[in-house]
């Protein structure tokens, strides 16, 4: 699900804006979880811990302002698409050098919000449902199509990647079932495993063996589940 963020100290414009996005969301049949912020520094904090997708975020805020949070998201390797919400365009410029996705004017049309959310919606399809999972202490996005397996081991999570990368990362792997599920063409075949279907090379009521050879073991019992679950998968791609 598309996690989105609003960070803006009056609050009065962020519940209008609250208030804007969740109704486009509604109109569009389209699911996210927004959760708003007062200030930059309470952004930062949880994003150390929340991969938000998309960022509303004021260019005037005291303290710690827009501009210098996006920064500060930006050197976290935080690559949340950002949005900035000012009353005037004078600092649109500067939205280029945190390479932001676009920038609102204040205060913000439900047309302009749904324009925002409807390209940023399109982007994450066209980058094949790409996913953002933790790496260290910032964020890294993954697209699902070069995903071909992820497996759990001790405190850490690994993705094995088609170009023969391994990505670990700090999230449990919990975390990543409802996003790697059957309808994405993934299956949890093992408390320790989630398979991508399309990368399957072998496999039996045991184990399945992927395209580069990596192995995933099938859970007792479970060797029928994911034999259906394969053919069907691999039937409605054809």
């Amino acid at each position: 699900m598309v996690k989105i963020a609003l960070c803006d100290d009056d609050s009065r414009c962020l519940k209008d804006l609250e208030k804007l996005i969740k109704k486009w969301l509604d109109a569009n049949s389209a699911r996210a979880d927004v959760v708003t912020f007062s200030d930059g520094d309470a952004l930062l904090t949880a994003c150390k811990s929340i991969p938000f997708d998309i960022i509303f975020l004021d260019v005037m805020m005291p303290l710690l302002n827009g501009l210098d949070t996006a920064r500060e998201l930006r050197t976290a390797h935080v690559s949340s698409k950002i949005i900035f919400l000012s009353s005037s365009p004078e600092f649109a410029l500067e939205s280029y050098e945190v390479k932001a996705t676009n920038y609102l004017v204040k205060p913000p049309t439900y047309l302009s919000v749904g324009n925002t959310l409807r390209d940023c919606l399109s982007d994450f399809e066209n980058e094949h449902q790409g996913i953002i999972v933790k790496v260290g202490t910032g964020y890294q996005q993954l697209s699902t199509r070069e995903i071909e397996l992820v497996e759990a081991r001790n405190k850490y999570v690994t993705f094995f990647m088609t170009d023969g990368r391994e990505i670990k990362v700090s999230e449990p792997l919990y975390s990543f079932e409802e996003r790697l599920g059957v309808h994405e063409g993934f299956y949890k075949t093992h408390r320790s495993y989630i398979v991508a279907i399309p990368h399957v090379d072998y496999f039996d009521l045991n184990k399945v063996t992927t395209k580069s050879q990596h192995i995933a073991y099938i859970a007792r019992g479970m060797g029928k589940q994911f034999r259906d679950a394969y053919f069907a998968y691999m039937f409605q791609e054809k």
